[in-house]
This record gives structure tokens, sequence and C-alpha cells, in this order.
């Protein structure tokens, strides 16, 4: 009866190899991985680079550095003082198009 079962085994791990070979993948913009929330070592003070998704503020620069003031329902508000922030209109930016949070050592 063992030497049927590895038979049987085999026969339905080709068949499944010829199933899965066919199998086409592809990788969609909107499958790249969100961040909803900081990460909880970003704390008020600290100052982070946002690096957003290819394409979230049109053909302008994809990158936001700033100091963090406060952070919630997935938004994060950046210090009026900063440099970075001074001569932008807007200090809140939405999280769910960033992908990358770093944060710099103080």
């Amino acid at each position: 009866m063992s030497r049927l079962s590895a038979i049987a085994l085999s026969i339905g791990c080709v068949l499944m190899g010829f199933t899965f070979a066919n199998t086409r993948v592809s990788a969609r913009a909107d499958d790249v991985q969100v961040v909803r929330r900081l990460p909880y070592t970003v704390n008020s003070g600290d100052r982070v680079t946002l690096t957003y998704a290819t394409g979230s503020f049109g053909t302008g620069p994809s990158v936001v550095e700033c100091t963090v003031k406060a952070e919630g329902g997935g938004w994060v508000l950046c210090s009026d003082d900063d440099p970075a922030t001074a001569t932008r209109d807007q200090h809140w930016y939405d999280l769910t198009r960033v992908v990358e949070v770093k944060r710099e050592a103080r």
C-alpha cells in the first residue's frame, strides 16, 4: 500500500506543478504596503522623512521632511516653526499613501 501511496502522491504533485506553472502574478501600484500610522518609535518632536507612493503629489516631490507636532486619524501634523514646512500652506499630511517613514537620530 505504501508504494501505491507514494506513486499517487508523486502524480498529484506533478499535476499541481503544471496547474500553478501557468498562473500569472503581477504587482499593481495599489498593492503597495502603506503606512496607516507612524511607528511607535516616532514621537512628538522627532524629525522624520515621509516617502510617498509614486504619483501622490502629481509631478511634485514625493518626500516630505518635517518635525512631528502631533498625529491622529492617519494624519501627521508638522511643526509650524519647522523650516521644511514654513513655506508650505498645509502642515497636515495624510499617511495613507506613505510607503516609508525614516526617523532621524537625536
